[in-house]
């Protein structure tokens, strides 16, 4: 038999994949054993004891101990003494509470440590993640959310996107689907573009950032304004979230093994699926009854008291075939450790999702292996290499159009399906309990010609597979030989990824519905017959074999030039930043028409012409491809006064040549008011205070409709248009595209910023206060121009359109310890809206025919609702017959 090309060909990029995922796993089994080498001799292990007090000698309760770069630990007692192992040859503890300066003690061989810590300042020595660096969150001057990964992780979600609501303020989070691994929208500061993802120091699209599995996370930072954010380019005036995954440690391997299973149930269902066969023989009673008190008539009721007593104890429920309770487990084994030479983290997690109904249903991998070789004093070289896989499997709902994990509108269907009819029936006409070959199309006319419940449970599907390789490289050199402070880093990142989607139709073949007794109840099944079986074709002339699968690469390489010096109270960090990147995608479909059998391979599908279809096409990604130099400096001067001065150099494709490369600066600055000796003084209370202002500017590629623009619009462009007949020779017709605007640039976001953080109380109570005013400027649009019917041309879009967005945000947090027991309370609140200030009416013509009205979008939000608003309800024929007089029409 003859292998189909098309499908042999999805084969072997599979095949390619799965090796390349084996050799990851290989990998991280053969560095972690590596690793582990470099710890010689036996460890033994000795117990110190100590007492933990505060400034005023007062015991400190439930203080954590812990050993250094060693997982576990203990807490204080009542009166602060503690007891914990310690191995030999590992001589500091680490100390830490709430409110207090987290403090490392060395141990030098003593049996007993008095510890004492300080009011503390732990919060703002956080190091959090920016644009390509960190820095401590007291340097910070923008507005910058950091979000705490061990709330995320304790969430039972399948997608990261889901985890992050409520955890930033600013950051809107969305879900419109809530089925098994459905992803959701996320939105900063109210912008309608989804923000940059920056993963290891890496531009990555939302279906990788979606990927990660919380676990394998050790940051999460959000800048979310232009001063901070700027660094990033395009699409980063919607914010960028940065992550970085974990590294290893040195010490002996520390093994984790985490298992999880949580369950859920509706707390409320629709009214819908609470009523019952007999609720809906009442409901057509009374429809007859309101028909004959409005039409004075005397029409017999269509249920009779003996239709009632035999639904008394009998009704058909979709929901109690297809529906379950959804639920998620997880299952994750990692492995840390090294040594000063190397050290490693390695991941493998695995979760699922049921869905809410039978055959919905996700799964996802997730492989990560972070290896960190110190090649000599100045030089180390890591790599960071992950892989992960998504499967999401779903019955055929002809109404969802192609999204891999809705299907649109379906809790409405099974809710609201008719409870007076059976879903199966036995050959005999008695009424199954489980599926048989009888499905039974429900007798409420034509409408309805299929069964819900082979729907879900029949033989049809799509089925979907995401995979990822992402292999990051990074080289460290220290060049303080040359110039102190003076370092270099080079990344490097080559990305494989492949998309499959395998989709399987047949046709639904159901039973009519045939009652034992028309007469006297209509809904007494009788015997199913075979001559009376009605087809249901999901819209589709014939059942249908497909596959899809969409192949792809990208690399980022990025030269680090970094400086790094403190002159007594001055701090300088300069970093400049060379960045390229590029992809490419193939897409190939397949599809099979005229199936010999019901089987779900493709030699089963007929080979004759007008069966088999497929084709492909490959391309670039305008957006992903570019070139960009990018600088930051940053100023501290006694940690008071802080200033950050950043540019981007950004060259794209999708502008005019002479106007592809933009440069867009950015400045910022704070005063932290706490640390100066006449607020120190006078305000012992707060323990910090800091004001911060910043500008910032980003460029945009694209359009009022928030769509990317699209490429060679400054140029004239044709393309293939039908074709016509002459002779015995078709010819092909070459149409001409939009006429060319040779000025194409870019967009330009700009924000102003001003913020205030705060922590008072021993940092207890901690927030931060974010007023801000965004401009976009030079967005690319049509513009509303009458044009005659001889142009036989439309116009390309201009840089022209203008909006402003305005907002507040507000966060607050309380951390504190009440007995053995600790606490964190947090909230965050955000307002924004929006405005067109520049932009062309709408043209809108609401009858065929009729004068065209138009839309005024100037000095309203953007996705404004426009129509007509009702005036009253007609109810009497004189009302009517005074409007027609006075005008209006029907």
């Amino acid at each position: 038999m003859k292998a189909d090309p098309k499908l042999s060909s999805i084969k072997s990029g599979g095949y390619v994949l799965n090796r390349l995922i084996l050799l990851v796993i290989t990998i991280s089994i053969n560095i972690g054993a590596f690793a582990t080498g470099w710890q010689t001799g036996d460890q033994a292990e000795k117990e110190i004891r100590g007492n933990v007090t505060d400034n005023q000698m007062n015991p400190i309760i439930g203080a954590t101990v812990t050993v250094k770069n060693r997982a576990g630990g203990t807490v204080t007692d009542s009166l602060g003494n503690f007891r914990v192992t310690v191995p030999t040859g590992n001589e500091s503890i680490v100390v830490s509470f709430v409110g207090y300066s987290t403090l490392e003690v060395a141990i030098n061989n003593q049996p007993f440590l008095n510890i004492v810590l300080g009011s503390g300042k732990s919060q703002l020595d956080e190091v959090v993640v920016v644009g390509y660096g960190t820095q401590k969150k007291s340097s910070i001057t923008g507005a910058v959310s950091s979000i705490t990964m061990s709330q995320v992780t304790d969430i039972p979600v399948t997608n990261m996107s889901n985890a992050l609501a409520g955890r930033a303020a600013g950051v809107t989070v969305v879900n419109t689907s809530g089925l098994a691994g459905a992803s959701s929208t996320i939105r900063v500061r109210g912008s309608f573009g989804e923000p940059v993802y920056v993963i290891d120091g890496i531009i990555k699209d939302k279906a990788t950032f979606d990927a990660l599995d919380p676990n394998e996370i050790d940051q999460m930072s959000v800048l979310k304004d232009a001063a901070t954010a700027s660094v990033y380019g395009v699409q980063a005036g919607n914010g960028v979230m940065i992550i970085t995954t974990k590294k290893g440690t040195s010490g002996k391997p520390v093994f984790t093994a985490q298992t999880s299973f949580t369950g859920a149930r509706p707390t409320m269902t629709p009214l819908a699926d609470k009523t019952t066969a007999t609720d809906e023989l009442i409901y057509q009673n009374r429809v007859v009854q309101w028909a004959n008190e409005y039409n004075g008539r005397n029409d017999p009721l269509p249920n009779t008291p003996a239709i009632f007593d035999y639904f008394k104890d009998r009704s058909y429920n979709a929901n109690d075939w297809v529906w379950r309770n959804p639920s998620t487990q997880k299952a994750l084994i990692s492995v840390s450790g090294g040594s000063d030479k190397i050290n490693y983290y390695s991941m493998l997690s695995y979760t699922k999702e049921k869905g809410s109904y039978i055959n919905l249903d996700y799964q996802k991998f997730n492989l990560r292996t972070n290896v960190t070789a110190k090649i000599s004093n100045a030089v180390s070289l890591n790599l960071n290499l992950s892989a992960a896989q998504q499967n999401a499997d779903r019955f055929y709902w002809p109404f969802s159009g192609d999204d891999d994990y809705d299907v649109s509108d379906f809790y409405r269907v099974t809710f609201n399906w008719p409870k007076l009819f059976p879903f199966y029936m036995n050959q005999d006409g008695t009424v199954a309990d489980e599926i048989t070959k009888y499905p039974v199309q429900p007798a409420i006319g034509t409408f309805q010609l299929w069964n819900v419940i082979d729907m879900v449970q029949g033989n049809r599907y799509i089925n979907t597979t995401r995979r990822q390789l992402n292999p990051i490289l990074t080289l460290d050199v220290k060049l303080d030989d040359l110039i102190p402070g003076l370092s270099t880093k080079v990344v490097g990142n080559y990305e494989a990824n492949d998309y499959n989607r395998k989709k399987f139709l047949t046709y639904q073949y159901n039973y009519k519905f045939i009652s034992a007794d028309p007469t006297s109840n209509p809904y007494l099944p009788g015997p199913p017959d075979p001559n009376q079986i009605n087809t249901f074709t999901f819209s589709q002339n014939q059942p249908f074999l497909q596959y899809q699968l969409n192949t792809g690469w990208r690399y980022q390489f990025d030269w680090y030039l970094n400086y790094d010096r403190k002159f007594g109270d001055h701090s300088v960090n300069a970093m400049a930043v060379f960045e390229q990147a590029d992809n490419k995608r193939i897409n190939t479909n397949s599809i099979g028409y005229g199936p010999v059998t019901s089987i779900d391979q493709m030699f089963a599908y007929s080979t004759s012409a007008g069966f088999r279809y497929g084709d492909a096409s490959e391309f670039i990604d305008p957006a992903i491809t570019r070139q960009a130099w990018i600088g930051r400096v940053n100023y501290n001067y006694a940690s008071k006064y802080l200033v950050d001065f950043s540019f981007r150099y950004d060259g794209t494709v999708l502008a005019a040549e002479d106007k592809r490369w933009g440069f867009f600066p950015s400045a910022s600055l704070a005063w932290r008011l706490s640390q100066e000796t006449f607020f120190k003084d006078n305000v012992s209370w707060v323990d910090e205070l800091k004001i911060r202002a910043g500008y910032g500017s980003t460029g945009n590629l694209v359009n009022v409709s928030n769509d990317q623009i699209a490429p060679f619009l400054y140029t004239p462009t044709f393309a293939n248009s039908g074709g016509y007949m002459f002779g015995n020779t078709y010819y092909i017709n070459i149409a001409t595209g939009p006429t060319p605007v040779p000025d194409i640039t870019w967009a330009t976001n700009s924000e102003i910023n001003l913020g205030l953080d705060f922590g008072i109380f021993n940092n207890r109570l901690s927030g931060s206060l974010d007023v801000f005013e965004k401009k976009k400027t030079n967005i690319l649009g049509p513009r509303t121009i009458t044009l005659p019917v001889t142009y036989g041309q439309t116009l390309a879009p201009e840089n022209y359109a203008a909006s402003t967005f305005r907002g507040v945000e507000l966060s607050v947090q309380w951390r504190d310890r009440i007995g053995d027991v600790s606490y964190n309370v947090y909230g965050n609140l955000g307002y924004a809206r929006d405005r067109w200030d520049i932009i062309d009416p709408v043209n809108a013509s609401y009858y065929p025919g009729q004068p065209q009205d138009f839309r005024y979008p100037v000095g309203k939000p953007n996705n404004q609702l426009f129509g007509f608003e009702a005036i009253d309800i007609i109810r009497t024929q004189q009302e009517l017959d005074e409007l027609l007089a006075a005008g209006f029409t029907t």
